[in-house]
């Protein structure tokens, strides 16, 4: 047994000295948000669509059943949890430049390169905020908030003969906010003991978790038609009455995974589920299937209503478009990195920044994603786009492939 652990510990040593080396950061000010591709989707100056009251009746009509794993983080509101316990820093400083960051702060340095929030973790001790987040209970004062926002998206729908249909969809979008961001609650033995070694935490991988988004997709008539979920790097598509059920009363539900936040359909089972998980989409055959596993993985844990999660009451909020929640081009979370390299804990820029151009109009992404486990054509597809990429993914395939 003492020679498996030591073979175990430099596996796992290994993992992060690889880590570190194939990621060393040259403009550590760049964030997400400065990778080309971006421009044509957000232009310098922002237009706000202000949503119409039938679009709010929607959202609050549909609005998700969301359950957490014990002594998981709810989510929090952005401008009422988060922010007020930030400092605003610079690069090419060591000060702070401010202590205090209001939201009109924030709008003004939102596109300025250089700058960044870094989250004060201690005074969120001192204050037992992280307590009241991960503990709740009934007489709990802190409130729990989703942002939702709506999108009309129109969508070719490709028919069994080749023929295409124009739809017209509706996005259902909605953003929880975590405060971190952990890893997956399962990794590979050995991993976690070294990291804590080296200081790092695994479950405050990286400040504020805003990308996971849940979307409801509804058809012409209104009716939900399917799901599109955020997961790490990626996203999963799954229709409503094939992949996962009918909901009760229009509001589908959703598990929050244990330490990294990401969302899985509800289960029902009596115990907690594990999920494969891998970086983002060029490991996806492993995650549908386990088949060539990479280097970095995984296993996220849900915990369903029937094990142990907790459905949660929140209040569902609406911000503008232009809102720099959504399009801050800064880091809202601090830049860390070890021993002088970067390895990928920096807090991420605006929400709307949540995949690669490619895949931003959100019917892409919805056929892109629509893949399932185990799935020979689906799995035989993935192959097929990664050949005729060569050393990247072909998204149209897949695109085309999902439609």
């Amino acid at each position: 047994m003492p020679h498996i652990r030591i073979i175990a510990g430099v596996i796992a040593g290994i993992w992060v000295l690889l880590l570190l080396a194939s990621s060393s950061r040259s403009h550590e000010f760049n964030t997400f948000a400065d990778y080309p591709g971006f421009s044509p989707y957000f232009p310098p100056v922002c237009i706000e669509t202000p949503a119409t009251e039938y679009d709010l009746e929607l959202l609050q009509r549909f609005k998700p059943r969301v359950v957490i794993a014990p002594q998981g983080q709810i989510p929090i509101d952005f401008y009422q949890a988060y922010l007020p316990f930030t400092v605003l820093k610079k690069f090419s400083q060591s000060a702070t430049v401010n202590k205090t960051v209001s939201p009109q702060l924030l709008k003004t340095v939102q596109y300025a390169p250089g700058y960044y929030l870094d989250l004060n973790w201690q005074r969120l001790q001192q204050e037992h905020i992280w307590q009241k987040i991960t503990q709740q209970t009934e007489n709990s004062t802190f409130h729990s908030t989703l942002y939702g926002r709506i999108y009309h998206v129109p969508v070719a729908e490709v028919m069994s003969d080749g023929k295409k249909i124009h739809r017209q969809f509706k996005f259902l979008k909605y953003n929880s906010v975590f405060m971190v961001s952990g890893l997956p609650a399962k990794l590979p033995w050995g991993t976690e003991t070294l990291l804590k070694v080296l200081g790092l935490n695994p479950l405050n991988w990286h400040e504020l978790d805003h990308y996971t988004a849940i979307h409801v997709v509804l058809n012409e008539r209104d009716q939900p038609i399917a799901l599109l979920l955020a997961q790490h790097n990626y996203h999963r598509t799954y229709l409503i009455g094939k992949q996962i059920p009918k909901p009760v009363a229009n509001r589908v539900a959703v598990d929050v995974a244990e330490r990294s936040n990401e969302l899985y359909p509800a289960s029902s089972s009596l115990k907690p589920v594990s999920h494969r998980t891998a970086s983002w989409s060029r490991y996806m055959k492993y995650i549908l299937s386990g088949q060539d596993a990479p280097f970095f993985q995984g296993e996220d844990i849900t915990h369903g209503i029937h094990a142990g999660g907790k459905e949660i009451d929140y209040e569902l909020k609406y911000l503008p478009h232009c809102d720099p929640f959504y399009r801050a081009k800064i880091m809202l979370g601090e830049s860390r990195s070890l021993f002088g390299f970067y390895i990928g804990r920096d807090g991420p820029p605006g929400a709307d920044y949540y995949t690669m151009p490619a895949l931003l109009a959100l019917d892409k992404l919805l056929f892109f994603s629509y893949l399932h486990e185990d799935n020979p054509e689906d799995l035989k597809m993935l192959d097929a786009a990664w050949q005729k990429g060569k050393d990247h993914l072909d998204e149209a395939t897949l695109i085309q492939y999902g439609a």
